[in-house]
């Protein structure tokens, strides 16, 4: 069901057109948008571990720059995002996961929106790295930490993704486009959606 819910929005972050369809349902059931206990117990882990990962990079060599902001206004991009570091000029960004990856097909597959935020963060950094890095960590255990290299080839494409996804998101918002168009909600680990989504139980994803 397509709602007219705004006169659409003057600037995105990257988290909000990396998952389109749950910003989209923020939006227009705000109150589904809760924080349940479990949701925050993973919330705060997230958290923790980004804390922890900040120290890491910052005692690694040649890390130039953490928590790095974005703006894409010089490009024409109404679009804003913060990444993790920046090491030997390539961008690195760590990720948190209840289900590990295992390959680079198990993210392509269920991951595709971490890869698009390492993308449209290569596209906002003002010397757009060409290869750049995804830092995968278990939520079960620290010690299981994978890395994966992400190289793009198309400085030019990545620039139109980011356009096409914004226009789309702006017209779903304003009610011109069906939100089916977004595709699925991208909240939940692959094949095991969390118990306390309440966007899940309403069958909403």
């Amino acid at each position: 069901e397509s709602r007219n819910i705004s006169k659409g929005k003057e600037y995105f972050t990257i988290i909000e057109i990396i998952d389109p369809l749950q910003h989209y349902m923020k939006l227009t059931h705000p109150e589904l948008n809760k924080t349940s206990p479990e949701s925050k117990k993973r919330m705060d882990m997230g958290t923790r571990i980004h804390s922890m990962a900040e120290t890491w990079f910052s005692m690694v060599d040649n890390t130039a720059e953490t928590e790095v902001k974005l703006d894409g206004a010089l490009k024409g991009l109404m679009l804003t995002g913060r990444y993790d570091a920046k090491i030997n000029g390539s961008i690195y960004e760590l990720k948190s996961k209840s289900v590990m990856p295992e390959n680079e097909e198990d993210i392509i597959k269920h991951h595709p929106n971490d890869i698009e935020q390492l993308v449209l963060y290569s596209v906002l950094d003002n010397l757009h790295p060409k290869v750049n890095y995804l830092v995968f960590v278990s939520q079960e255990n620290f010690s299981d930490v994978r890395v994966f290299r992400v190289t793009i080839n198309d400085e030019t494409k990545a620039l139109s993704f980011a356009q096409k996804r914004i226009a789309i998101l702006n017209k779903v918002v304003k009610g011109e486009e069906d939100p089916k168009i977004l595709g699925c909600c991208r909240h939940c680990p692959p094949n095991k959606p969390y118990d306390d989504c309440s966007f899940f139980s309403k069958c909403l994803c």
